[in-house]
């Protein structure tokens, strides 16, 4: 009997083990799993009076599903701080919703010396509701941020309700965080009421986005309040094309929009990337006895280090081995065939698969145009020379040259 009451006694007990308003991948933390919440050794939980700690070493989380979260906290009277420590590379990809989702303000204190955050969110990377902070990076040695957001998503990074009052603040920070186009990394019109950046922080509210095909790459720059004691973007690339060639073997031009900025090359509209209008011709001419082979911009597609392609000769014959095969898997891939006409033509598509390609390092493009000596040409050229006639006088040979003149066998002129 005693035996089946302690057995009774610590069923009860199992039955009643104390949940905390914290779940991870849509699992909450409890005492029976806070340990090892996800079962796999990588996220661990300690609690202490009102503060929660949550530890992750290396995980990897992905979670789909309306509602479901890679991290959700409910700040309570029992429960006002969420302290989230990272070791090494953790990696949070919500398909569906935010990323990190914390209700009813409250304190969250991120942190990792010499760590790396990775954040795919579908919705925001972090949201907060009532009244509260976020702080991130807090320590000695930088803590690395990356916030990518998944194709759709048209949100900010960072968000709250407008009846919100959040604050936000970037400690010792190496971050990347990327927005849509025409969004905030966060402001006061979404509940912030400030942004602060402590402790030395490098921040690029500029960056990089895959838009719904998952071809094209578009810049995206996002909008930085003046109030906000944010870095300001960097400023948009300047582009100049340039043609040249060896002048003995033919003419080389570009013409057209030369000279642009990344602005109008691309912007983003809703869901669909639309190109502003952006022309420009490159127009190769060969010399007598040439033809056109390709164009080359040297700097960037010749590879001193890749035998296959460190001469620009390589580099055409790569393109004209690729170009049929990239032209059956997307026919809208048309760079190389574009390099492979001596009438060029680049429109902002064309061209952005290009800078996609070859990432020039400066807006300095040169495009050199290649030329190969015709020799069939060079066969079905006419002589200029009219063969001489030979006449045998008293038994003597002469040559009698187109212009009057004759020669004897010896080439004495005889008159």
């Amino acid at each position: 009997m005693f035996l089946i009451g302690a057995w009774l006694l610590s069923a009860a007990c199992a039955l009643h083990a104390a949940e905390y308003p914290l779940w991870v991948a849509n699992v909450q933390v409890t005492d029976d799993n806070k340990n090892d919440v996800l079962g796999d050794g990588t996220t661990v939980v300690s609690v202490r009076k009102t503060t929660i700690t949550l530890m992750f070493n290396n995980a990897n989380i992905e979670i789909s599903g309306a509602d479901k979260y890679a991290v959700r906290f409910d700040a309570s009277d029992s429960y006002k701080t969420l302290n989230i420590s990272c070791q090494g590379t953790n990696s949070f990809t919500a398909y569906s919703a935010s990323a990190f989702q914390f209700a009813n303000g409250g304190t969250v204190e991120i942190s990792g010396e010499g760590s790396t955050l990775n954040i795919q969110p579908r919705n925001h990377a972090f949201f907060m509701s009532g009244t509260g902070k976020i702080s991130i990076g807090q320590g000695g040695n930088p803590m690395t941020l990356n916030i990518t957001p998944l194709s759709n998503t048209k949100l900010s990074p960072f968000s709250s309700p407008s009846t919100a009052d959040v604050e936000l603040e970037f400690y010792n920070l190496n971050a990347d965080i990327y927005a849509p186009a025409g969004q905030t990394i966060a402001s006061a019109d979404n509940g912030f009421t400030s942004v602060s950046i402590l402790g030395g922080i490098t921040l690029l509210p500029e960056g990089t986005y895959w838009d719904n095909t998952m071809r094209h790459f578009a810049r995206m720059e996002s909008t930085v309040k003046e109030h906000m004691q944010m870095v300001a973007p960097t400023p948009e690339m300047q582009y100049e094309i340039v043609a040249s060639c060896d002048p003995a073997q033919g003419n080389a031009e570009a013409n057209g929009m030369t000279t642009f900025s990344e602005s109008q090359i691309y912007h983003m509209s809703g869901d669909d990337i639309m190109f502003e209008t952006l022309n420009f011709n490159l127009a190769a001419t060969p010399a007598a006895h040439y033809k056109f082979l390709g164009w080359v911009d040297v700097t960037n597609m010749v590879k001193s280090d890749d035998e296959n392609l460190n001469t620009p000769e390589k580099v055409i014959a790569m393109m004209q081995e690729t170009w049929p095969e990239l032209q059956a898997a997307d026919p809208r891939s048309s760079v190389y065939e574009q390099l492979l006409q001596a009438n060029a033509s680049f429109d902002a598509e064309t061209f952005y698969d290009y800078l996609f390609l070859y990432e020039p390092e400066d807006g300095h493009i040169t495009f050199t145009a290649f030329f190969v000596q015709d020799t069939q040409d060079v066969e079905e050229v006419p002589s200029d020379q009219v063969p001489s006639t030979k006449v045998i006088e008293n038994g003597a040979l002469y040559i009698i040259r187109p212009d009057g003149k004759v020669y004897n066998a010896q080439g004495a002129e005889v008159r």
